[in-house]
């Protein structure tokens, strides 16, 4: 906290594990919204970008923008180890981090809203 007094807000490995933006479903968002010449759409049909990483980074944007959608907890000591783990400590009222995951009663709209920022537009 010392370096960052702000509040800093974490999306655990199983809040991005609960959506699958698979490569295809997203290829063809792109191209069904008529972006099919954007860069997102060639790195991802002309080259190996399939990793199996889930929606980790973008559920993190999400609830910044969209907060609502999120049951957040905390405050509480969390900590990123030397391998790039994130742990959880105690709560602690003195921290400014806090977890947050998605409402189960959102998820498809989370699931709607990523695709919605992909394509840049609003989905059929």
């Amino acid at each position: 906290m010392k370096l960052c007094p702000a509040p800093m807000y974490f999306s655990p490995q199983e809040s991005g594990d609960l959506f699958n933006y698979e490569i295809p479903d997203m290829l063809q968002d792109l191209e069904e919204s008529g972006n099919s010449a954007s860069p997102l759409y060639h790195c991802y049909k002309h080259h190996n970008c399939d990793t199996g990483q889930r929606m980790w980074d973008a559920i993190t944007m999400l609830q910044w923008l969209h907060p609502d959608l999120f049951d957040t907890h905390g405050p509480t000591d969390i900590f990123i180890d030397e391998g790039m783990v994130i742990h959880e400590g105690d709560k602690s009222e003195t921290s400014n981090r806090y977890w947050q995951f998605p409402k189960e009663t959102t998820r498809d709209s989370i699931m709607t809203l990523l695709r919605k920022y992909t394509v840049g537009k609003e989905m059929k």
